[in-house]
């Protein structure tokens, strides 16, 4: 008899636990949707290990296209404009800011927004229960990794539209290294074409690019370069070269759906220190490789980051 219950507990225990996660996938795919379908305005606070920023947003659906502006009202002035697939940036000419303009990871990527199905391999997702964020309830959703290669996640949804709210992304030992949360935040608010067009333009440095991910995995190249190794899930999701300041710039951008990760490949010069830095949850890390220079970005563990960087080499 106490075989029988015990083994009728477990089964109880495991329905439990698989209709948790299958709860958990179904409310980030409606967050997803949220973000592609909503219209909101609010002010939120970002923290990167010890930066922390003041920010605006207004953000709205246009023809199907996703309009949004973001901005900081301390420090440094900056403005992100994104309409569609392309996105622009104002910042301060010598500014410190970095050039990925230090904006959330997760929330704000298009990566993540696109990619979210196939990371539910390499991560649980569980429903922990609803709080009170920004004056409005929200349920809290952990996304925990199934291994040491990658970060997790924490994300709060309001409990009506699934907008998400609040986000940490997560070390080893479950203490934050990057944090989001919104301070206010108005749904369905009224908004003109001038709320989404640029306040600073003179005297401010300047830089467009174009954002799109393909919804499917395509036939990219990843040119001269190998990988002998890569965290399980992980793929290559774009491949360019570019000429900064008379440089060719080989980018390999690698996601598993949530984290993400890009390589840049150069010719060293004279004077190129090999390097390994982190700020909050993102690394950067230098190696050289024979005549060239490579440098990994992305918001991995810095043990994954050289494990992958030792293992990847010219083609033969």
């Amino acid at each position: 008899m106490k075989t029988v219950l015990v083994v009728v507990v477990s089964v109880c225990v495991s329905m439990l636990a698989w209709g948790n996660q299958v709860d958990g996938e179904r409310w980030l795919d409606n967050m997803i949707a949220a973000n592609r379908s909503l219209n909101y305005q609010g002010s939120f606070i970002y923290v990167r290990g010890s930066d922390v920023q003041t920010l605006k947003i207004n953000h709205r659906i246009r023809n199907h296209k996703i309009q949004e502006k973001i901005w900081n009202i301390n420090g440094e002035r900056m403005e992100v404009i994104r309409l569609g697939d392309i996105q622009q940036c104002w910042h301060e000419k010598d500014s410190k800011v970095p050039l990925s303009h230090t904006l959330p990871a997760g929330p704000y990527s298009y990566i993540f927004a696109h990619h979210m199905g196939e990371m539910l391999e390499n991560y649980v997702i569980t429903v922990k229960g609803q709080e009170r964020i920004a004056e409005h309830e929200a349920w809290h959703i952990s996304v925990t990794p199934k291994d040491n290669y990658r970060f997790g996640y924490r994300f709060w949804l309001e409990r009506d539209t699934k907008l998400l709210l609040r986000s940490e992304l997560v070390g080893k030992d479950g203490m934050p290294l990057d944090q989001f949360q919104y301070v206010n935040v108005t749904i369905n608010p009224s908004f003109h074409d001038s709320d989404f067009s640029p306040t600073i333009r003179d005297g401010f440095s300047h830089q467009a690019f174009v954002t799109k991910q393909p919804d499917a995995v395509p036939n990219i190249s990843s040119g001269m370069w190998v990988l002998k190794w890569l965290p399980k899930g992980f793929l290559l999701r774009n491949a360019d070269s570019q000429t900064l300041e008379s440089t060719k710039v080989d980018r390999l951008l690698y996601t598993d759906g949530m984290s993400s990760f890009t390589i840049y490949a150069e010719l060293a010069s004279a004077g190129m220190p090999e390097q390994k830095r982190h700020f909050g949850a993102t690394m950067v890390a230098t190696v050289k490789k024979g005549d060239y220079m490579l440098t990994l970005v992305g918001e991995i563990p810095m043990e994954t980051a050289m494990m992958i960087l030792d293992n990847i080499h010219l083609k033969s």
